[in-house]
């Protein structure tokens, strides 16, 4: 009968070790999940940030000079937009999101070029030539190019789910850029 107890109370230890070995398992497989999650959580949240900085500072610029009076105003903004967006472009294509940064790109080299044209018109101005043909054919393209391209810009993009979903954090620096090749305000410059 002794042994019987015995024997019964190494089981139910045995049983108890098991189950509690088990626990430990879910638990610690419960919790790398959460924290897997919650990473990709917080990248999604990073990416829809970034996109709406860009799409708040694009809404809120004042890059499009409204008279030639306002071309210098209108430069400083231009190359303050510009800025931004080569850092938000960085930074998507540094978190992988590479599509989307190529699409950002493409807004920065629209705004750098435009840049170029009122550079152009304030080296004119500077140097006492009309710039008022150049300044209605600046604004005629530039209205063109833009309601073609860049109305609800943020619109259609995406993230790049891998970016999303891999294992390992997002590098520092860009591990691969997209170059990207505008025809933008050829006409003028």
């Amino acid at each position: 009968m002794m042994l019987a107890a015995v024997s019964l109370r190494s089981l139910l230890v045995q049983k108890w070790v098991a189950d509690i070995a088990q626990n430990l398992v879910f638990l610690f497989m419960g919790a790398a999940v959460s924290f897997y999650a919650t990473i990709v959580f917080e990248r999604y949240k990073r990416f829809g940030d970034i996109l709406r900085a860009i799409g708040q500072a694009r809404s809120h610029s004042e890059i499009y000079p409204t008279s030639a009076s306002d071309l210098v105003r209108a430069s400083s903004k231009s190359t303050d937009f510009w800025v931004f967006l080569e850092s938000q472009q960085w930074e998507l294509d540094a978190e992988g999101h590479h599509k989307v940064a190529a699409q950002v790109a493409r807004l920065a080299a629209f705004v750098y070029r435009s840049n170029a044209c009122i550079s152009h018109m304030l080296n004119d101005q500077k140097d006492k030539k009309p710039i008022n043909i150049y300044f209605i054919a600046f604004q005629s393209e530039y209205q063109t190019i833009y309601n073609d391209n860049f109305i609800q810009f943020e619109k259609p993009l995406r993230a790049n789910r891998w970016a999303l979903w891999r294992p390992k954090p997002s590098s520092i620096l860009p591990t691969r850029q997209t170059a990207v090749v505008v025809d933008y305000f050829d006409k003028l410059l």
